[in-house]
């Protein structure tokens, strides 16, 4: 499933806290990391400017050789590279140029988590990349050895929809290397009954949920996964990470779409909701129309 992990770098403590989940994952599947770091080019100033930018991708490459050291020791197979331009655009080209199936990286920034996912390097990252995206918030809830199984328990978000089914395609092999159960949710955002006709629409369309994830369930039974389902009424982002809470889910696998489009569910709603309070990794593959 996955063979080359591209995890881009920023030098900071932070950027670095999702290195166990990343050095987890490449064990599990044998696969090659690739560290990145993409520095903004100095102001064109002619021989001082190109100076400026030798000096610091030299130190960017030390940076990383000694990041790739520690986990070579460890028995990893890892490269490094250091690109020249916009960070989130190089990130997001460097994934097919280098044969990367996944970006991994923290979700933070200088100016905080909302300034990160709000407009700034993440976000940009996930509107622009082509592979699924495995995602931290710091601080994260302490993980194990990088080499046990990483996960065990992973949350799927389903809405109905054939955007949000698409997660599958990444999560099952996970979960077969993982041995890990599958917990499919529909959270329902129905009103609260003020009269009898609201009631009776609220009842149907949980009823229509209810036998949407029944459907769901079995195939997922069906296919030799350790699989329940769970129905939840009120608001979606809540209702996910209450659940990953109560049921000590260790990854939620979703996919960030919307009748808005991408923009409105990264800018607001129920991904970026999830994405800036869970304090479990998120696997995040942007669906397409």
């Amino acid at each position: 499933m996955f063979t080359r992990i591209l995890v881009p770098l920023d030098g900071s403590p932070l950027s670095e806290a999702i290195l166990p989940a990343v050095e987890s994952v490449a064990a599990l599947f044998g696969a090659e990391i690739l560290l990145l770091r993409v520095v903004p080019p100095a102001p064109d100033l002619g021989m001082e400017a190109r100076y400026a930018d030798s000096m610091v991708a030299g130190e960017c490459e030390r940076y990383l050789a000694e990041a790739a050291g520690r986990m070579t020791a460890r028995g990893r197979r890892v490269s490094v590279l250091v690109r020249t331009g916009a960070p989130a655009q190089g990130i997001a080209e460097e994934a097919p140029r280098a044969g990367a199936d996944l970006i991994a990286m923290s979700t933070h920034g200088r100016s905080g988590v909302s300034r990160w996912v709000f407009g700034s390097v993440t976000e940009k990252v996930i509107r622009l990349a082509s592979v699924p995206l495995l995602l931290v918030r710091p601080p994260l809830r302490p993980c194990g050895s990088p080499d046990q199984r990483p996960f065990s328990r992973i949350l799927v978000p389903l809405d109905g929809s054939a955007l949000a089914e698409s997660i599958f395609a990444q999560v099952e092999e996970l979960v077969r290397k993982c041995a890990a159960e599958v917990h499919l949710l529909r959270v329902e955002e129905v009103e609260e009954a003020a009269s009898h006709v609201k009631g009776s629409i609220a009842a149907t369309r949980v009823h229509v949920a209810e036998e949407y994830l029944r459907h769901m369930t079995e195939r997922s039974i069906a296919k030799g996964f350790t699989t329940l389902g769970a129905i939840r009424c009120g608001n979606s982002a809540d209702g996910i990470l209450r659940y990953s809470e109560e049921r000590v889910c260790d990854l939620i696998a979703m996919s960030t779409h919307g009748r808005s489009g991408v923009s409105r569910l990264l800018l607001g709603s129920v991904a970026d909701k999830v994405l800036r309070a869970s304090q479990i990794p998120i696997l995040l593959l942007r669906g397409r129309e």
